[in-house]
């Protein structure tokens, strides 16, 4: 690998006191979301959890819950979405329910950080898996991979294709 696209790959690369922020964000989120749903779980996915997310990148989270099956999807998502405000973590978020997978988008106030936020939607999370198993177990390859995806990223990002609907990676990174 040339020497460019070794230093591109490393300026691109989360260092470990911006991962610290997201883990922050991710048990902050976890907390408030706790006092609401005892049973809820929540579980990050996508390029949060497979390390392979821009410097802009957002969090992927997905809440998992008996209780929230039971409910109307719609109700339970601004619940969720006003109790998150409450808590101070956000000022402003959208609600899209009429998504194939119905989401919460907020900023974080500290931080600045995106975040989605899904209920019972477990396939984000299995995929996370499945490319996380690709990275470490590749015969010296993952890491080749790893830098295909974060360029392939970045140049999406350059062109404002980045995102699912837009042509972007989606969950795999």
């Amino acid at each position: 690998m040339s020497q460019r696209l070794e230093a591109f790959v490393k300026y691109m690369s989360p260092t470990p006191v911006e991962d610290e922020v997201r883990s922050f964000t991710v048990s902050l989120v976890s907390r408030v979301i706790k006092s609401s749903f005892p049973d809820a779980r929540i579980s990050p996915f996508g390029s949060y959890e497979t390390k392979l997310y821009l410097p802009d990148g957002d969090i992927d989270l997905v809440v998992d819950s008996e209780s929230m099956a039971r409910s109307n999807k719609v109700h339970v998502l601004y619940h969720l979405a006003n109790t998150i405000k409450r808590a101070g973590i956000t000022s402003k978020f959208t609600v899209i329910a009429k998504a194939k997978v119905p989401i919460i988008k907020f900023v974080t106030n500290y931080g600045r950080l995106n975040v989605d936020l899904s209920i019972n939607q477990g396939n984000g999370v299995t995929a996370g898996k499945v490319i996380n198993g690709f990275l470490q177990n590749m015969s010296g390859c993952g890491s080749a991979l790893r830098s295909l995806v974060l360029v392939v990223k970045a140049f999406l990002h350059q062109r404002g294709m980045n995102e699912v609907y837009t042509g972007g990676l989606g969950v795999i990174a």
